[in-house]
């Protein structure tokens, strides 16, 4: 997790390796390849800076998503990797360098990204999976020593010594990194307005929702074991992300205590108090851009101030709750109710609690995919 919370983070400040250094007669440095845009000494060929300006993701942007137009990803891929080979023989002209080995590891690593490219396309989607991992293609600057930096964290670029050969190791890099994030931004769009959006409707169930009695919060939190297909049969307890991430959409209701009033219009009372008790009930929730909606009924028991209990239902619409229970001798009490335990200050914290919860478990999910 924590590689791929690395990875992340290197994606997102990473973006386009290489701005700034010029082609003068400095030599480039690590930091300017990591941070800026990567350069040649003065004394570079001309094919080398030729074959630069085709790597680098800023200059080949609009020719690489091109080719993926007419070609597809696998082979504007492939054009950034033939770009690379190019480079890497025209700043090391053949020659063995210091730097062979880390240049054979580039190439190996390209190579090892483009199978798992490959493998994720023939799946027809770009999933964030532990085995797709970039580190192999990310340049990280060592603070410790001055001119040089890592590619995948091991395999050291001494700056110094070839700073032509160093560069195009880091052009080529930054480019295939460069080009699978911007493979991969939908992805981190889809999740940022998942998040949103769920975080949203979150709030509308804490603030506008029935309220959870603690046995309610643990079918909610799916935390009945095998007795939660009685408890709350309608949730969905699976470990997926993006089902775990959202409030409950069907709640159930049990043993759920609420107060109503019964319109009697008779000599001696306009209204009977009575307290209700809804054993079981379904409700389902209808999350909307800036409200939700329920509807449902329950079972339930009332118990008025006056006279016997008596059973009944209660049903639950956008605009309140009915309930009808038997009064005797063929007559039916028709009751509005009203959910109390929604003005408990504890009662609305332990609801924003499940919040807490399932989006804390639906990121740490989404983070170690």
């Amino acid at each position: 997790m924590l590689s791929t919370v690395r990875w992340t983070a290197t994606l997102l400040t990473g973006a386009l390796l290489c701005a700034t250094a010029t082609l003068s007669g400095q030599s480039p440095t690590a930091a300017e390849c990591v941070n800026g845009e990567a350069g040649l000494t003065s004394g570079a060929s001309a094919a080398a800076r030729s074959a630069l300006t085709r790597v680098r993701w800023r200059d080949a942007y609009q020719d690489v998503t091109g080719i993926q137009a007419k070609a597809g990803t696998r082979a504007a891929f492939d054009s950034i990797v033939a770009r690379s080979e190019v480079l890497l023989s025209a700043t090391t002209r053949g020659e063995p360098t210091p730097l062979d080995s880390a240049v054979g590891v580039l190439l190996a690593r390209l190579q090892v990204a483009r199978r798992e490219l490959a493998a994720h396309l023939a799946n027809d989607s770009l999933r964030l999976k532990s085995s797709f991992d970039m580190s192999g293609l990310e340049m990280e600057r060592d603070l410790q020593v001055a001119g040089r930096a890592h590619l995948g964290f091991d395999v050291n670029v001494d700056f110094d010594s070839v700073p032509d050969v160093a560069s195009a190791i880091c052009a080529s890099a930054g480019a295939a990194h460069a080009y699978v994030r911007y493979l991969l931004k939908p992805q981190f769009t889809a999740i940022a307005k998942s998040y949103a959006d769920a975080s949203a409707h979150w709030e509308m169930f804490v603030h506008d929702g029935y309220s959870m009695t603690f046995l309610e919060r643990m079918a909610a939190s799916c935390r009945f074991g095998s007795l939660l297909w009685i408890v709350s049969p309608l949730r969905n307890c699976s470990n997926s992300p993006d089902r775990s991430l959202e409030p409950p959409r069907n709640q159930v209701v049990f043993a759920h205590p609420s107060a109503a009033l019964a319109p009697l219009f008779t000599r001696d009372s306009l209204w009977r108090e009575m307290v209700i008790v809804e054993w079981y009930g379904l409700m389902h929730h209808a999350y909307g851009a800036t409200r939700m909606r329920t509807v449902g009924a329950s079972v339930a028991w009332s118990y008025p101030s006056a006279g016997r209990s008596r059973p009944g239902v209660v049903v639950r619409t956008p605009w309140g709750s009915l309930g009808a229970f038997d009064r005797g001798a063929g007559k039916v009490y028709l009751a509005v109710s009203s959910d109390v335990l929604v003005h408990v200050p504890a009662i609305r914290n332990a609801a924003r609690s499940l919040k807490v919860d399932a989006l804390r478990r639906a990121t740490s999910t989404i983070a170690e995919k």
